[in-house]
């Protein structure tokens, strides 16, 4: 049996790379009416290439924990701030940095220097990809971890007197993104307490100490000791995922004075 023009013209298309039944040209799914993956198809994998520090960070670009890192770097960085004299001592181990101490503040009662707070940014991502669950843990030292079902947590007191409840994100949809929009929200025992609209950097998807200003709990003069509030928080990052998390809130004694 003589082949066919069709099945001559098939094979050629074959040959050549011009005629592939299983290529995709572009990750899916893209906000610009790209391709859309079948049904099949595994979820796309957004990744980042994060290139390892070779030497001490500044001050004013101190690195995430857990950041890529050439090991056997061991750094002490004088603290850039007036109210919080002391180094940051911090090194490389396993590829990833590691804080081992932090300047102490002239002002008690905030007596350790945090971390720097996530950067604003001012152009967001703005299509549309598979969601997914964000990820959010509580700020720290420590490399990211996410938040136990109904951890405790406390409210930190900002410079002018504000109720804010801190955190960091994960974004395992915006991996190579460079700036994200978050659209963040808080209730306490079921009322609403707090809502924001942020847009932060991102780093292989991850954000510095971000904060919500928290509507706190109605002071009682009465209570000799903290009380316990359920507290959720609740954030969206349009076209890439959302997510809810269940905490406990510990809430002081009132302040006087």
């Amino acid at each position: 049996m003589r082949p066919t023009l069709f099945t001559l013209l098939l094979a050629l298309f074959a040959l050549t790379g011009c005629y592939n039944p299983h290529a995709i040209d572009e990750p899916y799914p893209l906000s610009d009416g790209g391709p859309t993956a079948p049904d099949s198809a595994p979820p796309p994998i957004f990744s980042c290439v994060e290139e390892p520090d070779d030497s001490c960070p500044e001050a004013s670009g101190l690195p995430l924990p857990g950041a890529a890192c050439n090991d056997g770097l061991a750094c002490e960085i004088p603290s850039s701030s007036r109210g919080f004299p002391g180094t940051w001592r911090l090194q490389c181990e396993s590829g990833g940095w590691r804080y081992l101490e932090r300047p102490q503040s002239l002002h008690p009662p905030h007596n350790e220097q945090p971390l720097p707070p996530a950067e604003y940014c001012r152009d967001p991502f703005t299509g549309t990809r598979s969601e997914s669950a964000i990820l959010v843990g509580p700020t720290g030292m420590d490399e990211f971890r996410v938040f136990e079902n109904e951890e405790r947590v406390q409210l930190t007191r900002g410079g002018q007197g504000a109720y804010m409840l801190e955190f960091r994100m994960d974004v395992p949809t915006g991996r190579d993104l460079q700036c994200v929009s978050v659209e963040a929200s808080v209730t306490i025992e079921g009322r609403a307490a707090g809502e924001a609209v942020m847009q932060v950097e991102a780093h292989c998807g991850r954000t510095r100490r971000m904060y919500l200003i928290v509507d706190a709990p109605e002071c009682d003069f009465d209570s000799q000791g903290s009380r316990d509030f359920p507290l959720t928080l609740h954030l969206n990052a349009p076209g890439l995922g959302q997510g809810t998390i269940p905490l406990v809130l510990e809430h002081g004694p009132c302040e006087l004075g």
